[in-house]
């Protein structure tokens, strides 16, 4: 399988980017996103042998990479609907206003695949995957939900941040919480999960959540 300079690759992983260099000396392919993860670092290189175990599809089209549940711009895609090729269209329902509209390839602005969304939705037990995940959300430009364990409280209470105010809350959160993601001034409050959000993405957090033990 051969993979031209300007395709994009979709991997299993749910990594999409677009491939800028191929090195022949070492055989391995540069790409201006985030191709894989290793150890929890992410790299925008592999080598042809990994590239083949992982690649799952690749088009100098971008939107047949596209895949019902991945999220463009935030909100949801639940149907794709091939028109010309230039022109491609996505159905999106938006699932907080329980309607549909269509979105075209040149107004994609950020995309986060199914298979990545569900890997940054976490049960979290260290900052370091507080850290990871906000860190994820700025580069997606999207918001983050947050459970919390609330005393006297049934229910874990959700709190989003949007992605503009993203530098101010990690640090509150950095000097407000312990290492077990306890508040300080509060230990009964703590926080049990945290995903890259946007209004139709909360809902489904929510429902998640819902399961979790205090």
């Amino acid at each position: 399988m051969e993979i031209e300079v300007g395709e994009f690759v979709r991997t299993k992983s749910g990594y999409i980017a677009k491939l800028i260099k191929y090195l022949e000396n070492t055989e391995t392919y540069m790409f201006d996103e985030y191709i894989q993860e290793i150890q929890n670092n992410r790299y925008t290189c592999i080598s042809k042998n990994e590239l083949k175990k992982e690649i799952v599809k690749h088009s100098k089209n971008l939107i047949e990479l596209i895949e019902e549940g991945d999220y463009i711009n935030g909100e949801r895609v639940v149907e794709v609907i091939k028109g010309k090729e230039d022109e491609s269209t996505y159905v999106l329902h938006v699932e907080a206003l329980n309607t549909y509209k269509f979105v075209t390839k040149k107004e994609i602005k950020t995309i986060l695949t199914h298979e990545q969304y569900k890997q940054n939705c976490y049960n979290m037990n260290n900052k370091n995957i507080l850290i990871k995940r906000i860190e994820a959300a700025k580069t997606a430009k999207m918001a983050i939900a947050i459970a919390l364990c609330m005393p006297g409280q049934k229910q874990p209470e959700i709190i989003i941040n949007h992605y503009s105010s993203l530098d101010a809350k990690k640090e509150y959160y950095l000097k407000a919480y312990d290492d077990d993601l306890c508040l300080k001034a509060n230990k009964e409050i703590r926080m049990l999960a945290i995903a890259i959000t946007e209004a139709d993405i909360f809902v489904d957090f929510q429902k998640q959540v819902q399961t979790l033990e205090f």
